[in-house]
């Protein structure tokens, strides 16, 4: 996970540039586009997922960045994504606060803002890496302090394998399968580059837990089962769940041909993109045996 995200007009990729080599000089772990955006991803798919994986937005303020509609999207999602944003203005003439549009204005009410010198610029850049060590080191104390004091912590459930463990000696693992469609060029492409790590599901929302399986089938010309994954989170009010790839088939997936040859899986329910189903033990069990898994 990055420490801070920095979000940027265009026009400023210069400051935003000294800004991004004063803090990973520090050792701040800073995620920049568009050095970061993965080679062959979508950019937008790309900036929500490093909003949403960063602990902190730092916002570089200036007659730019009002009227750079990505610099506004991105604040709406770290709203959104109750990300911590600091405010950087790069711009402090007069014209600047006065004409600062109301949507940045509702998002910045009562945030620290930092006043950036020109002028003194290092002494700036020094500040900003010093507000935002700070930052970063008390939000590692209370992460500490919550996991201290939380049996299964959210985050913790997430990342640690011994929860995952105790979760399944808890409870009885469900089975299921995630469904999607071949056309979804996006969604083939993550199982290619083996970059998939989220999953939207609808119904069952509730049911799936933290450490149930799923088969990923994919309907289409060569409909079959693409990858085997692990539950890594429960569902969040955004419909989705985080998943752990234990096998991908991308290369070798079993077709619905090779799966309707074998009696336990005569009633296997597959063929509605976007929908998941209960899948039987003995079912999973017979998949994987497929592929000598």
């Amino acid at each position: 996970m990055q420490d801070v995200f920095i979000s940027y007009s265009t026009k400023d990729e210069n400051l935003a540039f000294q800004i991004k080599k004063k803090l990973e000089d520090d050792g701040i772990k800073v995620w920049f586009a568009p050095r970061n955006i993965r080679k062959g991803h979508m950019y937008p798919y790309d900036i929500v997922e490093a909003i949403m994986e960063t602990k902190f937005l730092l916002l570089l303020m200036s007659k730019n960045s009002l009227v750079s509609k990505n610099v506004e999207r991105e604040l709406m999602v770290a709203d959104e994504e109750e990300k911590k944003v600091i405010p950087v203005f790069l711009d402090n003439s007069y014209e600047m606060k006065i004409y600062i549009k109301s949507s940045f204005r509702y998002y910045l009410i009562g945030k620290q803002r930092i006043d950036v010198d020109l002028e003194n610029f290092e002494d700036s850049l020094n500040e900003i890496s010093t507000v935002l060590n700070t930052e970063i080191e008390e939000e590692i104390r209370n992460e500490f302090n919550s996991n201290y004091n939380s049996e299964f912590d959210s985050r913790v459930q997430e990342t640690n394998e011994y929860v995952y463990g105790v979760a399944e000696f808890i409870r009885k693992t469900n089975y299921w399968i995630f469904q999607g469609d071949q056309t979804e060029t996006f969604l083939m492409n993550c199982l290619r580059d083996n970059c998939l790590h989220h999953w939207i599901v609808i119904n069952h929302r509730n049911d799936i837990r933290i450490g149930d399986k799923a088969i990923i089938w994919m309907t289409g010309l060569n409909s079959g089962c693409y990858a085997i994954c692990r539950i890594t989170s429960n569902s969040t009010d955004r419909y989705r769940v985080n998943i752990e790839m234990l096998y991908n088939l991308y290369d070798n997936p079993i077709l619905i041909e090779e799966v309707q040859k074998h009696k336990e899986l005569e009633k296997l329910r597959d063929g509605i993109p976007g929908a998941c189903f209960r899948l039987e033990e003995n079912q999973f069990e017979k998949i994987l045996r497929i592929r000598g898994l």
